[in-house]
């Protein structure tokens, strides 16, 4: 576009210059036959008037213009010239002057044009540098104002969520406390409420194939309710590293992969063992959210919907499993090592808070016999009201001890916690020995650092700490 307007230019240019010099030279012809009839082409003045014509169009329009006024002022100078009367010897004197004006016309017309066109060309390379660096300015000011967007997009989220991560945990973790089939809708709400994913699909593995349990989109469902390619694409290479995929990874790779199918971000939804219960697949995201942040908080929600699942899992076999103490309705000791070794992972593997407080009914071994089942239970259904849906309730081998994991809580909320536990337990009398008495408690308190390595040691530390309190 830019070539055919600089064409236009120049033809429309040519154009003016060839009417100037016609125009120039017919002004100065009707001069010459009007008031100096008598020196027709200007002979004997000094500097020749042809010089207005040639100077002003060569030094404006450049080579062939320039070329053109000094051939048309050699011609004129060559066909007036003999209407000049000269005494002597006037056809010497007459083709001498001629020559000499003649080849003087067009050898400064076409040198000066020459020059007039070296400054043109570097003009025009110049416009050009400059025309190509606007446009890279241009592109830049884009992307500048994609990244500022982007920016802008992450530094409000930081300044409006200054507890994201944690907040994020504590809605993933809830997770657990849900069946199967709401938690596939749960997870795709929390990717829509925290990474501003507006369409995702959620597939689970049913033998050699992926099914799909839900969907999150602004406009059509999912292409493919059921997926049979598992090897190739970003969901075989997600299944196959057990990693999370995203399109920009896919086209980076060395080997030539199949189409991404729309999917943007693909993430492996895996058990404890590693073993794959689906993917999540991300199929739009606003672009000033792609980013890295979005991958890890899409990895993150990946995972703990595998625990949820393996919970939600574990919940629906638990009698098959026996993890549930039948007396009080708690996890038992031989699923609290398990789910105590998660949660220490997870907990070092983000760095998030982790509290493990020990609880105990003092003078237990005074209660009367009928009276201990009674008070467990009551103890179990209290600890159960007051704690969160992402806690866990565990009763150890010890007849009165009980155990709560806290995930994403620091020593400070578990005192807050052992606090409230303490006033609600202090409220109860129960005939629990001879006579009636108030419900004892004893706690001991153990918090996850960066020095603790291993989960059995934590929950070893709050039994050591464990203590009557008298509050």
């Amino acid at each position: 576009m830019m070539k055919i307007h600089k064409m236009t230019m120049n033809n429309r240019l040519k154009n003016n210059a060839y009417v100037e010099i016609i125009l120039g030279y017919a002004l100065l012809m009707l001069f010459n036959f009007l008031w100096l009839p008598g020196k027709m082409g200007f002979g004997d003045i000094e500097p020749h008037p042809y010089w207005i014509v040639i100077l002003l169009v060569a030094a404006r329009y450049g080579f062939r213009p320039g070329l053109w006024a000094g051939m048309i002022g050699a011609v004129l100078t060559l066909v007036l010239g003999p209407l000049r009367m000269v005494m002597q010897d006037p056809l010497v004197e007459l083709e001498l002057v001629m020559l000499h004006d003649a080849v003087l016309f067009i050898v400064v017309g076409a040198i000066l044009g020459e020059i007039r066109e070296i400054q043109n060309r570097a003009y025009m390379e110049i416009r050009e540098h400059s025309d190509e660096l606007e446009k890279n300015y241009q592109v830049l000011k884009t992307h500048f104002n994609a990244l500022s967007e982007a920016k802008q997009e992450l530094d409000a989220s930081v300044i409006s969520h200054k507890d994201t991560l944690a907040t994020l945990h504590d809605a993933a973790q809830a997770l657990r406390s849900l069946k199967e089939e709401d938690i596939y809708p749960a997870v795709l709400e929390l990717l829509k409420t925290y990474v501003g994913v507006e369409a995702s699909s959620l597939y689970a593995q049913d033998g050699h194939s992926l099914i799909l349990k839900a969907f999150v989109s602004e406009g059509e469902k999912p292409r493919n309710s059921r997926i049979e390619d598992l090897e190739t694409g970003i969901i075989g290479k997600a299944l196959h590293t057990g990693r999370l995929v995203s399109l920009n990874s896919l086209l980076s790779g060395t080997e030539e992969e199949e189409s991404a199918g729309g999917i943007i971000i693909c993430a492996p939804v895996l058990d404890t063992s590693g073993k794959p219960y689906g993917v999540i697949n991300i199929e739009k995201i606003p672009f000033v959210k792609f980013n890295p942040l979005a991958l890890r908080m899409t990895g993150l929600i990946s995972d703990w919907c595998g625990a949820a699942l393996e919970n939600a899992l574990i919940y629906k076999d638990a009698k098959e499993k026996d993890i549930i103490d039948d007396e009080t309705g708690a996890y038992n000791a031989v699923y609290l090592q398990k789910r105590l070794q998660e949660e220490f992972q997870r907990a070092r593997r983000y760095r998030i808070p982790l509290t493990v407080m020990v609880l105990e009914l003092a003078e237990f071994e005074q209660y009367l016999p009928e009276k201990k089942p009674e008070a467990l239970r009551l103890v179990s259904q209290l600890l159960k009201k007051m704690i969160r849906s992402v806690d866990l309730l565990f009763r150890m081998n010890e007849p009165a001890r009980f155990v709560l994991v806290l995930p994403n809580t620091d020593l400070v909320g578990a005192r807050i916690l052992n606090s409230k536990i303490n006033k609600e337990t202090n409220l109860f009398k129960l005939p629990v020995t001879s006579e009636q008495a108030l419900l004892k408690i004893k706690s001991g308190l153990s918090f996850f650092n960066e020095t603790t390595d291993d989960s059995g040691k934590l929950l070893l530390s709050a039994v050591d700490n464990l203590r009557e309190n008298d509050e």
